[in-house]
């Protein structure tokens, strides 16, 4: 829909993406890839290291690896997943949403959750649960606010965690509604 100003068309405000979630496994191996693959580079590296010199000189040091495999690997994973995992930005990914791209250079992600009553096993048929809304509200990074990829483009978000929130090509209802959000992401409106 175009809005008009005078007589003058232009784009609308915001652009709202489809409802859609991010797969987990997916958004999981993309926060390992942002915040940590150094750490599981290094680790990985020093285990092999140490298994390829224990299996030639000391025993111990292959006893060293496994160590480091089997202690470091999973702390190291437990800090990313408490530290990345559990923030709004990162829990509103997997959870059915939309992304709405506003003109304050911010995104609005609203995610409808199904109210159900602890004695209610089953609805009836024909009727629907009792829905809520819940809107979270972040900025975006300046400069660089997002990256294209394969399937999708991901906005870099502001703030302590500095997250992320991925949003498919097929989430957009067309081509234009794409480029209309890139063009809020940019500034170009």
């Amino acid at each position: 829909m175009i809005e008009t100003v005078g007589n003058k068309p232009h784009a609308p405000l915001e652009v709202t993406t489809g409802r859609y979630r991010t797969p987990h496994g997916r958004f999981l191996a993309a926060m390992l890839w942002r915040h940590g693959m150094a750490w599981f580079t290094v680790t990985a590296a020093a285990v092999v290291t140490l298994a390829v010199v224990g299996a030639v000189l000391d025993l111990r040091l292959a006893i060293l690896s496994l160590m480091l495999l089997f202690f470091v690997l999973p702390v190291i994973a437990m800090f990313l997943y408490f530290n990345h995992g559990l923030r709004p930005e990162a829990f509103v990914c997997v959870m059915p949403h939309t992304v709405t791209f506003q003109a304050t250079g911010n995104v609005r992600i609203d995610i409808t959750v199904e109210e159900r009553k602890e004695d209610e096993e089953f609805t009836a048929p024909g009727t629907a649960p009792a829905a809520r809304t819940v809107s979270y509200e972040f900025a975006l990074r300046n400069p660089g606010p997002y990256y294209v990829g394969r399937d999708g483009i991901t906005l870099l978000l502001d703030g302590r965690s500095r997250g992320f929130v991925p949003v498919p090509y097929s989430a957009f209802a067309s081509k234009e509604d794409l480029q209309r959000a890139v063009a809020l992401l940019t500034g170009d409106t």
